[in-house]
């Protein structure tokens, strides 16, 4: 049961989950688009696909990524979702207006192919990375050259903030 809560709780299923419902409300807008207001396969699949994606990068931001940082992430996801919107309404056009496969099946194939493990792999690794441990008690990773003395010693560091300096103490000495 442990074992079950703790693939529920990992990214890739949230980020599934938040993906599954902006994709839904992603079908919702595309369908209304083509069947009441007549709009051609691309144009619709765009316009529901750009509603979808922006309600999905708020929902992986807060529920599946848990990130703080907002700017850089939103540039990146950009990027990212403008080749895809594109690869993916081409797509879409091809299986509706080419093979004949109603929208919703048209739509729903076109999200698997361009929405996959791809597209978690991006989020994961590029749009929201995880931030890297840098030092024991900083925010900036000490350069190893600096530190490298210390591998097999006790270690404790410390922080002047007025004057930015970092101490390092083994066994009571200490050096600059």
């Amino acid at each position: 049961m442990k074992r079950v809560r703790e693939l529920v709780s990992g990214w890739a299923v949230k980020s599934l989950l938040v993906g599954a419902v902006a994709t839904g409300i992603d079908l919702c807008i595309g369908s209304g688009l083509v069947f009441v207001l007549g709009w051609p396969t691309a144009a619709a699949a765009m316009a529901g696909l750009g509603v979808g994606s922006t309600l999905n990068f708020l929902g992986q931001r807060r529920f599946a990524f848990n990130a703080e940082k907002v700017a850089m992430p939103a540039v990146k996801w950009a990027a990212m979702t403008a080749v895809q919107t594109v690869v993916h309404g081409q797509l879409a056009h091809l299986l509706r207006d080419g093979w004949g496969a109603p929208y919703p099946v048209a739509k729903l194939v076109s999200d698997f192919v361009v929405f996959g493990a791809l597209q978690l792999l991006l989020l994961r690794y590029v749009v929201f990375p995880k931030e890297p441990v840098t030092g024991i008690f900083s925010a900036r990773a000490p350069s190893s050259s600096r530190l490298g003395w210390l591998r097999k010693s006790s270690l404790s560091l410390s922080h002047d903030s007025a004057h930015d300096v970092r101490y390092a103490s083994v066994s009571g000495s200490s050096r600059r």
